[in-house]
């Protein structure tokens, strides 16, 4: 026997928000009710929770370099996810380390976003002299703030070194620096 398909599918993004638990009780009961019944929607659902192990799993070996936004890094928190940050200001610098203890290493960059409408950052280690540009990367204008995950498995295998990192409005494929962040890592143990 061939399933229908669902005539009123839930939303992908309603479908992540009630798997956050995030929605409100009334909204919870409904997709409960539809998902029950719902073969397509609840494949769906369960393709989002296969994703949500995987990156959690992907968190939790510290093998990632990723932009998050404020919200995220503060639900995993929240899940328990044992985080080391420091907030750079604009032009600034800051003392950092990280321990075997750390879950997720995070730099958080004050940097004044408006009018910008792409944004790369480029990054170079004292230690290896390499710079590395991430391009486009994803950014909120209204946060005034960018959040950086570093791998931490690499982190924790690096000597004490200087890590600068360059926020740059690119403008018709014209590079125009914002901020400049300096991160002063001293090797744990």
């Amino acid at each position: 026997m061939k399933e229908s398909l669902c005539s009123a599918p839930v939303g992908f993004d309603a479908l992540i928000e009630y798997w956050l638990g995030e929605l409100p009780k009334p909204e919870t009961e409904r997709i409960d009710e539809h998902i029950i019944l719902c073969g397509q929607c609840a494949a769906k659902l369960g393709e989002i929770v296969l994703l949500s192990q995987a990156i959690r799993d992907v968190f939790r070996k510290g093998n990632i370099h990723v932009i998050l936004t404020p919200n995220f890094l503060d639900h995993l928190i929240k899940q328990g996810i044992r985080v080391r940050q420091y907030r750079c200001s604009l032009n600034g610098s800051v003392a950092c380390t990280v321990t075997t203890e750390d879950e997720l290493l995070v730099g958080r960059l004050a940097v004044p976003l408006a009018g910008v409408t792409r944004l790369d950052a480029l990054s170079r280690r004292s230690c290896d002299d390499v710079e590395h540009r991430f391009s486009d990367i994803p950014f909120d204008a209204g946060a005034n703030e960018i959040v950086v995950a570093t791998n931490l498995t690499r982190m924790r295998r690096l000597p004490s070194h200087q890590h600068i990192v360059r926020l740059v409005a690119v403008e018709k494929e014209t590079d125009r620096l914002i901020g400049q962040y300096t991160f002063n890592h001293t090797a744990h143990g």
